[in-house]
């Protein structure tokens, strides 16, 4: 299972890359448009009206790949979460388990980072547990999370590369170095 997600993630990440990398020449192309105005106004509204309408198809394109893959890459870390459940059923995201990322263990990130995924419309995470992690993802790693309340976002893709998990590997060998109950 979690392998196929991982393809799903991988394939929605490479969709994403190519809208990004479609939509860079019309973004460069628009950026012209609004820099120069004045000589565009005398442009006719049919035309204007289209550039304009192939402009908000290139952004929808791009803003539909980016949910997809924050979408696959959240049920990846509710399958960790699952996981980690299992293992410890009385953990509400304290264990101290895997290796370290930053400050934290991989089992609080994960399960922090889960929250804030399956969340996100909410804005700013209420759990403080889960706020105070990702603070620390942004301190040590950068993560983007100032916005969140003014654009809500799925922070999972982002987690993925603090993380290292590029790829099915990289995450089976987290998960089962820290679920080895020794």
């Amino acid at each position: 299972m979690s392998m196929r997600l991982f393809e799903s993630y991988q394939h929605a990440r490479m969709v994403a890359a190519n809208e990004k990398w479609v939509f860079e020449p019309q973004r460069q192309y628009y950026s012209y448009i609004f820099e120069h105005r004045a000589a565009i106004e005398s442009y006719d509204d049919e035309t204007l009206d289209h550039y304009y309408g192939k402009l908000a198809e290139a952004h929808k394109a791009l803003l539909l790949a980016n949910v997809a893959v924050g979408a696959v890459a959240g049920a990846i870390l509710q399958v960790a979460r699952q996981c980690i459940s299992l293992a410890w059923p009385a953990s509400d995201g304290r264990m101290k388990k895997g290796r370290l990322v930053g400050s934290q263990y991989l089992s609080s990130v994960i399960w922090h980072a889960r929250n804030q995924a399956l969340h996100f419309e909410e804005g700013m995470p209420t759990n403080p547990n889960t706020k105070q992690s990702l603070q620390l993802l942004s301190q040590e790693f950068g993560i983007q999370i100032k916005s969140l309340n003014e654009s809500p976002r799925v922070l999972a893709v982002e987690i993925f590369e603090v993380l290292g998990w590029g790829g099915y590997e990289d995450y089976a060998k987290d998960m089962v170095e820290m679920l080895t109950i020794s």
